[in-house]
This record gives C-alpha cells, sequence and structure tokens, in this order.
C-alpha cells in the first residue's frame, strides 16, 4: 500500500514539476516603480542650445507598464514595456508638444519618444538609450533604505 502511495504521489506531483519548461513561466518584462530625476542629457547628434533654460523634469512609474511625465508645469504619461534584456519602448502616450511649454520640455520629450533601451545596473541611476552616443541619465529620488546595526 505504501508503495502504491509513494508512486502516486510521484505520478501527481513530481512528475509534473520536472516536466516544465522553465523557459515558459519565467517572466521578461522589466518593470519600474521609483520617480527618476532628470540628471544629464547626452545627446550630441540632438544637440540642445546651452543659454536655453532647462528646468527640472521627473518620470515616475505608478502602476506596471505605465509612467508619468512631470515637464514644467504639466504633466503627461503612457505606457511602457521593458524587458530584462534592456530593450525599452514608450507608447500609447498623451504626451505631445502642445504638453511642452519651454524648449527645454519639448527637447527631452522628443528624446524619450526615441529611447530604445535602458540600463539600471548603477545604483539609483536609469540610463535610457536612444543608441551607443545619445541617451538620458535620471537619478532615482528614493531614499535608500537605512540599515539599522
Amino acid at each position: 500500500m505504501q508503495s502504491h502511495l509513494t508512486k502516486l504521489f510521484i505520478l501527481f506531483f513530481v512528475l509534473p514539476i520536472l516536466s516544465c519548461d522553465p523557459n515558459s513561466y519565467i517572466t521578461k518584462k522589466q518593470h519600474f516603480k521609483d520617480e527618476y530625476t532628470l540628471l544629464k542629457v547626452e545627446a550630441p547628434k540632438y544637440t540642445f542650445p546651452n543659454n536655453q533654460h532647462k528646468n527640472l523634469i521627473s518620470i515616475s512609474f505608478p502602476k506596471q507598464n505605465e509612467f508619468n511625465l512631470q515637464l514644467s508645469n504639466t504633466s503627461c504619461g503612457g505606457k511602457y514595456e521593458a524587458t530584462t534584456d534592456g530593450d525599452i519602448k514608450f507608447y500609447r502616450t498623451n504626451c505631445y508638444t502642445s504638453c511642452c511649454e519651454t524648449k527645454w520640455d519639448e527637447y527631452v520629450l522628443t528624446l524619450l519618444k526615441n529611447v530604445s533601451s535602458y540600463d539600471d545596473s548603477e545604483s539609483n541611476k536609469l540610463m535610457l538609450f536612444i543608441n551607443d552616443n545619445n541617451y538620458l541619465i535620471l537619478e532615482s529620488n528614493s531614499k535608500p533604505a537605512i540599515s539599522s546595526r
């Protein structure tokens, strides 16, 4: 009797686990949760005049696959898709040049729409790449957790 129960256990519980393909249930999606402030723009291909005013711009990710962009006096948002391989795209956005009150707003919005990849390996930083030479560096507004000793 004990041997039959063991065989049934293996048949119904262990065998399905062993036969699962791990690629079928491991997601490749990346979700962001922090709020980031634009720290630096490195975009020699898309130059911005140095004599122009540069206001504070931030981006937050309030829900999975959603983003909010805070420009000088307005905010807009939309959807994004990111993978754990570093690909990202922003789409279904209500961010248009009509939302922009400054040339800097319009410039950053244009760059954001051309972003194709990201790197978040550096602590509290998010780099959004248009290509190898053109990218945005954002810094997380979240405070790191305080460790108690």
